[in-house]
């Protein structure tokens, strides 16, 4: 079973050429789901799929 890697914040933020602070805005206003690994927010591979095709 292959798992695939949670983006970063900032692996997100690079992969969309945008800054950190529009993927919180995202995180905040609940557009975009993800979850806490310790301090640190992590977004999953199909949610960021999911983002991207809506």
């Amino acid at each position: 079973m292959t798992q695939e890697k949670a983006f970063t914040v900032d692996a997100l933020a690079e992969r969309w050429s945008c800054s950190r602070d529009v993927v919180y805005e995202l995180l905040r206003k609940r557009e975009l789901k993800a979850f806490k690994v310790g301090h640190s927010w992590r977004i999953s591979p199909r949610e960021v799929d999911r983002f991207e095709n809506s």
